[in-house]
């Protein structure tokens, strides 16, 4: 098992027939993940098949491991769910053991950020079904739209022309951080604390603008290159400040189709122990597309690990998006062992 990929994840299960109709069985792995998905097999060979008060249990030596170190889904914008309904036990089945899911926060009148939802019960269900409960900072431009948590602080946000502060891309995003103005470091720093100070798990997902448009005002000049190494240099600076207060942190970036453009700029920006998560939703590299033949990830993505990156793609949860004939991956199963497939077979 030692030699086998994330071998932290690998098992072995043996049934083997004993004296006096008597089956010998042995579970082995060699950490405390692979041995639960040694248990989650073995609670799938049973089945629940009894016979005359005998349960039936098939012969067999399996010797099993993940091709992917993490393999899960995100839940981005819509209702959390928990282990209630059977979510995270299903998951684990599966063995996914990777669970995305989008931070609602509010800003309080002390400029305070604070969790509108109470992720607790979802971080310990989480946790007994061997899954990573993953919170997630959706993209910085939706920060400034009427309901979003920086809506209330305009005077932060990106500056331009009527045109260019509302983009027309989904929920009429477009203005993110001016990064000009020292107060956008303070209110950076003062999110990521909050989102990553382990209280919702060691583990922190930040989703950089996904808009293309940059601040205009006379220090910003209007440079999209610029806005976006100044973002990752935001980013950054505030994860370093988070890690201060919380060494376990390990904080995964999503470049973004807005970012594209310029991620070799950034790249040197980040540290190796931070990874990498790449989509672009729209454009000729577009990670969305299911058409057969065609790669799921985008031509950067074996540039990003050869800089010495760990590096993935993101399926999302949620209803389907039709965009010119093209879904998210992960509503067709087919889809996703193509995908998945192709992430092993690139390396």
């Amino acid at each position: 098992l030692r030699s086998r990929p994330n071998s932290e994840q690998a098992y072995l299960i043996d049934c083997a027939a004993g004296p006096n109709a008597s089956l010998d069985v042995t579970l082995a792995a060699n950490d405390a993940s692979g041995l639960y998905y040694a248990m989650k097999t073995f609670e799938q060979l049973l089945g629940g098949v009894a016979r005359e008060g005998r349960v039936v249990v098939p012969t067999a030596k399996i010797i099993d491991w993940p091709d992917l170190k993490t393999r899960g889904l995100a839940a981005l914008g819509i209702h959390l769910m928990t282990d209630e309904n059977g979510l995270f036990d299903y998951f684990s089945g599966m063995k996914l053991n990777a669970y995305h899911y989008w931070l609602w926060m509010t800003l309080t009148p002390e400029q305070r950020f604070t969790f509108k939802k109470d992720y607790r019960k979802a971080l310990l269900s989480a946790k007994r079904h061997n899954i990573s409960f993953i919170p997630t900072l959706l993209h910085f431009d939706y920060l400034f739209t009427k309901n979003g948590a920086l809506g209330s602080r305009l005077d932060l946000a990106s500056k331009g022309s009527p045109d260019e502060d509302v983009e027309a891309i989904g929920n009429k995003i477009g203005r993110t951080f001016c990064y000009a103005n020292p107060g956008s470091q303070v209110m950076m720093d003062r999110m990521l604390e909050a989102a990553g100070d382990g209280s919702v798990g060691d583990r922190l997902q930040v989703w950089l603008s996904e808009g293309r448009t940059a601040c205009n005002c006379a220090k910003c000049g209007g440079d999209k290159r610029k806005q976006f190494v100044n973002e990752i240099k935001h980013v950054m600076r505030a994860y370093r400040k988070t890690k201060r207060l919380n060494p376990n942190l390990n904080m995964i970036v999503c470049l973004s189709q807005g970012s594209y453009p310029h991620h070799y700029a950034m790249l040197d920006l980040i540290p190796k122990e931070v990874d990498i998560d790449i989509y672009a939703g729209s454009g000729p590299n577009n990670t969305y597309k299911c058409r057969l033949g065609e790669y799921f990830l985008t031509p950067q993505t074996e540039e990003i690990v050869a800089r010495g990156h760990a590096t993935g793609a993101l399926p999302q949860l949620g209803a389907a998006l039709l965009w010119a004939a093209m879904t998210t991956p992960s509503y067709a199963p087919r889809m996703t062992k193509l995908r998945m497939s192709e992430m092993k077979d690139r390396g």
